[in-house]
């Protein structure tokens, strides 16, 4: 059997235009991924501007909301102070004619009635739009007071100018009826009570 001998190919030069056109693809692919590369940081960019924006947007309207919150919170609270304002106007004037309407009843005359009115006034305590009146802690009427000022005040009051022993205007004889208002706040309220016949 005889050998072969194979002889190795040797080879071929690839000819200038091949490297040409090899060269010009690569360049092609190249240039392509220089694009591509391009593409893609403009892309990014943009992402990153529209989240810019985006953050921008969301602080500016949270500023807004911040704002908006701010401003409507003053606005309840000035229409509160309105209303609480309004409140104590109504309540002033609810107590006032009140108070008048007591000491025109009782007055003599206007400087009278006009002090009347302040005394009454002290006594009424207002809640919920209805006006009641203490004297010594205790809750009387209308009548109870108009008596603890004729006692009080005999020279304001109608009907009081008369002069006798045991007579209201006069002058309290031994015959007259004795109170403690000048002791504790338990015998002012007891003195009082007795007065006006509140434990009846």
């Amino acid at each position: 059997m005889s050998e072969e001998i194979v002889k190795p190919e040797q080879p071929t030069q690839p000819s200038v235009e091949d490297l040409q056109a090899e060269i010009d693809r690569l360049k092609g692919h190249h240039t392509k991924l220089l694009d591509e590369t391009k593409t893609a940081k403009q892309k990014a960019s943009e992402l990153e501007a529209a989240q810019t924006k985006a953050e921008e947007d969301r602080q500016k309207e949270k500023g807004e909301f911040k704002s908006l919150y701010e401003k409507t919170q003053a606005e309840l609270e000035g229409e509160r102070t309105a209303r609480r304002e309004e409140s104590a106007k109504r309540r002033d004037l609810d107590v006032s004619s009140n108070a008048l309407s007591i000491a025109a009843s009782i007055g003599v005359d206007e400087g009278s009635i006009r002090l009347l009115k302040q005394e009454i006034a002290s006594y009424a305590v207002y809640t919920d739009g209805v006006i009641s009146y203490q004297i010594g802690g205790i809750t009387v009427d209308k009548d109870k007071v108009a008596q603890h000022l004729t006692a009080e005040y005999p020279r304001l009051v109608k009907g009081n100018q008369s002069s006798g022993g045991s007579a209201p205007g006069g002058k309290q004889g031994g015959s007259a009826a004795k109170s403690d208002f000048g002791g504790s706040r338990t015998e002012r309220q007891a003195a009082i009570a007795k007065r006006f016949n509140l434990n009846e």
